[in-house]
C-alpha cells in the first residue's frame, strides 16, 4: 500500500511539474514583444530608433521579402528574420516571402532584377537589395548586418510626406552622379531627390532647390557663378560643399575661396598627412576624429569611421552672420603639407612652413540663432561609389545632408558583426564515433540508469 502511495505521489507530482511547465510556456507565449535575447551581438534587439519608428506606424505595411534558391541561407535567413521581427513589434505590418523564380508576375510589378524586400504601403513603395544589407567585417570572412539600418530607414521614409530636392553643381571636373549611383540612392531613401545643375545652361539657381551641392570640383567658379551662390547663401539657401583638389589652387581658386570666406571659412591650401605609420593605408588617406556636434554624436557611439583621401586643411573664421564648429579633426601628430608642387613629384616630408596638427577637415555652419546654412568638408572621395561603403562614409554624408536639410531623424544604427561561419569536415571514424556516443550511447545510459532505479526501488 505504502510502495502504491508513493508512486501515485511521484506520479501526481510529476503531472504537476509538467502542467506547471505548459502553463508558464503558454503565457510567456501571450507575451507579445516579450523576449530574452541571449545571442552575444544582440541580434534580435531592436535599437531605441527602431522601437520608436515602428510606435509610429499606424497604417498597413506589407514587407515583401523576394528570395531565390541560389541565395545564402544564412543570410536569407537572418533579413527573414529582421522583418518578422518587425511584424511581431507592429500589428500593422505584414511579412510575407516569395520565391522570386516562382512569382515572376510580381518580380515585374515591382522591377526587381535580384532578390530584394519591398516595402509597401498605399500608392508608396521602397525597395531594398537584399546585398545592400551585408558589407565586409574586419576579419577574414566576418560580415557586418545593417538590415535593421535599412529596413527602418525605408519604413520611415513610408510614413513621411517631406520630400527634398538638392541639386548638384556641374562643370567644374566634379564628380558626376553616375559615380555617385549609392549616394542618390540612399538620399532617395530618405526622400530627396538629386539632379545636376549647370549654372552655364540654367542661368539661376531653381527656386525648388532647398540646397546647392558642390562635390569633388577641381576648377574654379566663374565670376558670375560665385555671384549666383553668395547671394543664394545670403537669402534661405544652403550649400553643401565637398572639396576637391587642385594642385594649383591657391591662385586658381579666388572665387571659390570668397564662397567659403562668406561662410566662415578659410581653405588652408594644403593637404592633411598622417604621420602615424599604417600598413593599411597611405599617409594621405586620413581617418579624422569627430566633434562634438549632433551631427556626428551617433557615428561617435557606434564608432562608425569616415575616412578620407586628399584631405584639405580649413579654418573657421567668424563673421557677423554665421558661426562654424569643427565636425571632423585629424590626430595631433599629422601636419599640412603646403608644398603642393613637392607633393605631387617627390611625395611629402615635414618642413617648416607646413601646418602642425590637429587640423579641421569638415565644418558645420550655422546662423547665429542656430539654424543649418551650410556643410563645408575638406574633401570628397568618401561621396563616390568605389569608398562610399567604407567604415563610416555613407553614414557621415547621409547624417551631414540630413542635418543641413533640418532632418532630425536620421536613422544611424550599428550594423551587426558577425564572425566567418566555420565548416569542418569530420572522417568516417569521428561521424562514427559521434554517432555511437550521442546518438545511440547517451540515450543508452540513461535508459540503463533508469531501469537500475526502477529495479532498485521495486525489488528494495
Amino acid at each position: 500500500m505504502k510502495k502504491w502511495l508513493r508512486g501515485t505521489n511521484a506520479a501526481l507530482l510529476s503531472a504537476a511539474v509538467i502542467g506547471i511547465f505548459v502553463l508558464l510556456t503558454y503565457f510567456l507565449q501571450s507575451l507579445t514583444g516579450f523576449q530574452w535575447d541571449l545571442t552575444q551581438n544582440k541580434s534580435f534587439t531592436l535599437s531605441e530608433q527602431t522601437t520608436t519608428t515602428l510606435t509610429s506606424i499606424q497604417d498597413k505595411v506589407d514587407m515583401k521579402l523576394f528570395l531565390t534558391p541560389n541565395d545564402d541561407p544564412l543570410l536569407t535567413r537572418q533579413v527573414a528574420d529582421m522583418g518578422q521581427e518587425l511584424a511581431k513589434h507592429n500589428s500593422h505590418i505584414v511579412f510575407q516571402q516569395y520565391d522570386l523564380l516562382k512569382e515572376p508576375s510580381l518580380a515585374q510589378q515591382y522591377g526587381l532584377a535580384g532578390s530584394s524586400i519591398v516595402f509597401e504601403q498605399g500608392s508608396k513603395r521602397k525597395t531594398v537589395g537584399l546585398y545592400e544589407m551585408f558589407s565586409a567585417g574586419d576579419g577574414y570572412g566576418a560580415y557586418k548586418f545593417s538590415g535593421e539600418e535599412k529596413m527602418t530607414q525605408a519604413l520611415r521614409s513610408l510614413t513621411t510626406d517631406k520630400k527634398s530636392k538638392a541639386y548638384v553643381l556641374s562643370g567644374h571636373q566634379e564628380l558626376p552622379l553616375s559615380q555617385m549611383t549609392a549616394l542618390a540612392s540612399s538620399l532617395g531613401e530618405d526622400n530627396i531627390e538629386l539632379q545636376e545643375l549647370n549654372l552655364y545652361r540654367e542661368g539661376e539657381i531653381p527656386k525648388d532647390a532647398d540646397f546647392v551641392m558642390l562635390l569633388g570640383g577641381s576648377q574654379d567658379l566663374t565670376d558670375k557663378e560665385a555671384q549666383l551662390l553668395k547671394k543664394y547663401a545670403e537669402g534661405d539657401g544652403k550649400l553643401y560643399i565637398a572639396l576637391g583638389f587642385n594642385p594649383e589652387m591657391e591662385r586658381s581658386w579666388s572665387n571659390l575661396d570668397g564662397l567659403l570666406q562668406q561662410l566662415g571659412v578659410e581653405n588652408k591650401h594644403a593637404v592633411a598627412v598622417e604621420a602615424k605609420e599604417s600598413i593599411l593605408y597611405d599617409p594621405f588617406t586620413i581617418i579624422p576624429e569627430y566633434g562634438t556636434h549632433e551631427l556626428t554624436a551617433k557615428l561617435s557611439q557606434y564608432n562608425l569611421l569616415t575616412m578620407l583621401s586628399l584631405g584639405l586643411p580649413l579654418e573657421a573664421k567668424a563673421t557677423d552672420t554665421l558661426e562654424a564648429e569643427p565636425i571632423l579633426r585629424t590626430s595631433a601628430e599629422s601636419y599640412g603639407e603646403t608644398d603642393l608642387e613637392r607633393l605631387i613629384k617627390e611625395g611629402s616630408e615635414r618642413g617648416d612652413q607646413d601646418i602642425n596638427g590637429p587640423l579641421t577637415l569638415g565644418l558645420a555652419v550655422t546662423t547665429l540663432d542656430g539654424k543649418p546654412k551650410a556643410v563645408v568638408i575638406g574633401g570628397s572621395s568618401f561621396l563616390d561609389d568605389d569608398n562610399i561603403y567604407t567604415q563610416g562614409n555613407r553614414d557621415f554624408a547621409l547624417n551631414s545632408v540630413n542635418w543641413l536639410q533640418g532632418n532630425d531623424d536620421q536613422v544611424t544604427i550599428r550594423p551587426r558583426e558577425h564572425e566567418a561561419y566555420q565548416i569542418t569536415y569530420l572522417t568516417p571514424g569521428q561521424a562514427q564515433a559521434i554517432l555511437w556516443t550521442t546518438v545511440i550511447g547517451f540515450p543508452l545510459l540513461l535508459l540503463l540508469i533508469g531501469a537500475g532505479l526502477w529495479w532498485r526501488r521495486r525489488h528494495g
